[in-house]
C-alpha cells in the first residue's frame, strides 16, 4: 500500500504560511487539495479508500465499466478501515451516463450516497443540479474551450 503512505505523507506536509494555497476549493476540503482522479481501470475502491483515509478525496473510477463494477468498487472502498465516507465519491463518463435509462443517476446517487461526483467527457449541464441536489460536490474537467 505504498500509494496510501505517499498520500498520507503529502496530506500531512504543512505548507509554509507564505505558500499556503487558499481557494474556495481548499477551504471546502479543509486540507491540501489531493483528489484522486477517477480513472476507470486505475482508481478502484482500494485506492479511493486509501486516499480518503489519508485526508484526500478518493474517487472510484468507472469509465468504460458497468454500473455493477462501480457498485462493487464502492462497497470495497466503504469496507476499508479508516475510510472517511465524507471524502469518498465516484466518477462517471457523461457519454456512458447519456446511454443509461432516465433516472439512473438519481437512483445511483440515492443508493450510494457519495459526497463527491466527478463527471467527465461530455456536457455535465443536464446532470449538475441532480448531483448538487443530492448534496454531493460536483467536479468536472474541460475537454476543450469550444464547447
Amino acid at each position: 500500500m505504498r500509494a496510501a503512505r505517499l498520500v498520507a505523507f503529502l496530506a500531512a506536509v504543512p505548507m509554509p504560511r507564505a505558500m499556503a494555497l487558499r481557494t474556495r476549493f481548499t477551504q471546502r476540503l479543509r486540507s491540501a487539495p489531493i483528489v484522486l482522479a477517477p480513472m476507470g481501470g486505475c482508481a478502484g475502491g482500494r485506492l479511493a479508500a486509501a486516499v480518503s483515509a489519508a485526508g484526500g478525496v478518493g474517487l472510484v473510477g468507472s469509465g468504460g465499466e458497468s454500473l455493477d463494477f462501480l457498485r462493487r468498487e464502492w462497497a470495497l472502498a466503504l469496507s476499508a478501515p479508516a475510510v472517511e465516507r465524507d471524502r469518498l465519491g465516484f466518477g462517471l463518463n457523461v457519454g456512458q451516463l447519456d446511454g443509461y435509462a432516465p433516472g439512473t443517476l438519481e437512483a445511483l446517487l440515492e443508493e450510494l450516497g457519495p459526497k463527491h461526483v466527478y463527471l467527465s467527457f461530455g456536457d455535465v449541464a443536464p446532470y449538475a443540479q441532480t448531483v448538487k441536489g443530492a448534496g454531493a460536490t460536483l467536479y468536472s474537467n474541460c475537454g476543450d474551450s469550444a464547447g
